[in-house]
């Protein structure tokens, strides 16, 4: 006696592919991060209240934008101890580092707390 296979019918004959053409501005992280940026500025309010704290830093340590994160950095290490003076719920400097140009997957994604590990990163 065979064995009976039972298929079930193809209920959607037609197939969705993931992929939207010309969708680049939506699905690639950097260019996502630079037309909400642009877009906040352009009607005039600060992109980092809906967006987080982004650093474009192209060209390692000697990139102007790795000088306004340096400051941007120094300045928020020092509301910490201020807060910490007074008692209040320690919090940590926390940043994440995406690799350059062309990468994708979460590969050599890196988490820093200290500044010296930030420069190595960079």
């Amino acid at each position: 006696m065979g064995q009976q296979v039972f298929t079930k019918p193809d209920l959607f004959p037609v197939k969705i592919y993931n992929k939207i053409e010309d969708n680049y501005h939506l699905s690639n992280k950097k260019a996502l991060f630079i037309n909400m940026k642009s877009y906040y500025e352009a009607v005039g309010e600060d992109p980092f209240l809906s967006l987080p704290v982004t650093f474009h830093v192209k060209a390692g340590l000697q990139d102007p934008e790795f000088s306004i994160f340096k400051k941007y950095y120094d300045n928020f290490q020092l509301k910490l101890k201020e807060k910490e003076a007074k008692g209040e719920k320690k919090e940590t400097n926390i940043w994440i580092i995406k690799p350059g140009e062309n990468t994708n997957r979460g590969i050599g994604i890196q988490v820093a707390t200290d500044y010296d590990n930030l420069q190595e990163l960079v």
